[in-house]
């Protein structure tokens, strides 16, 4: 299922930067909601950039093999070459040793400082991505290091912030709980894309988490046994676990034996 959008279909903030503010000398950050659009841009300047210097030397650094998974979609969709490397952060600093033109890096916020360094030092411009909001992990779970602090993103690349103020992925009731649920976040101070249909939402609240865990769970079933796709999102690995181990004593089944992976969590 394709999920890069058309050139002809970004909105004026993205036009801007593609057309402006990416060909201007000097690292840039940007930010915005969730749902604003980063990941997109990140793949339009890229393939603009292309374009304008075939001989560049670019490659993109993210956060997770999946996010490597992402990208090689969207850049198969914009049909960009495949042979500009896509890299964890940690091939980055553990394996890779290459200098770079351009280096492109998505959800900076997670990153250890010493990735941002790395990269200010092996590049001659960077277009990192990203929201403070959406911040998953104070320690790095392989190096066990401390993650950047988002303020410090800007001074340690020296960058200018690009701000991305509309939000088109969340509709107006996810928006209102998000809200609700995060009021510091200040959603509203952003610009909603008045094309998104919008969706029921429920918020709902449990005496214990037991009775959480047993509702999520069962409502997820619905979805499943009609054919449909159902997701549960989690800000950290250890809440996952947590929420299996629950689901299996809530129905009676055996306790999941713990075996832990490179990094240090249960496989």
């Amino acid at each position: 299922m394709a999920w890069m959008i058309r050139e002809d279909k970004l909105d004026p903030d993205q036009r801007e930067f593609i057309d402006v503010e990416s060909r201007k000398l000097g690292n840039i950050w940007v930010k915005g909601f969730a749902g604003s659009g980063k990941s997109v841009l990140l793949l339009h300047s890229l393939k603009n950039i292309l374009e304008n210097e075939p001989n560049a030397k670019v490659a993109v650094v993210v956060y997770t093999r999946s996010l490597i998974d992402m990208f090689q979609t969207g850049m198969k969709e914009l049909n960009i070459a495949l042979s500009i490397p896509i890299m964890t952060y940690y091939e980055f600093v553990d394996k890779d040793t290459s200098n770079y033109d351009y280096i492109f890096c998505d959800e900076v916020q997670d990153l250890p400082a010493k990735v941002l360094y790395a990269m200010n030092n092996r590049s001659g411009k960077i277009i990192v991505a990203g929201d403070s909001n959406q911040s998953i992990y104070d320690i790095d779970p392989k190096w066990n290091e401390q993650v950047v602090n988002p303020n410090q993103v800007g001074d340690i690349i020296n960058a200018k912030v690009f701000t991305l103020n509309i939000v088109h992925r969340l509709t107006r009731s996810v928006m209102a709980a998000v809200q609700k649920l995060l009021p510091q976040m200040n959603i509203w101070g952003a610009k909603r894309d008045l094309t998104k249909q919008d969706v029921n939402i429920r918020l709902c609240e449990a005496s214990s988490l037991n009775e959480e865990v047993k509702y999520i769970y069962q409502e997820s079933q619905k979805g499943t046994a009609v054919g449909e796709t159902c997701v549960i999102l989690f800000p950290s690995n250890a809440l996952v676990q947590k929420f299996i181990d629950i689901v299996l004593s809530v129905n009676q089944k055996p306790s999941w034996i713990a075996t832990k992976n490179n990094w240090g969590l249960r496989a």
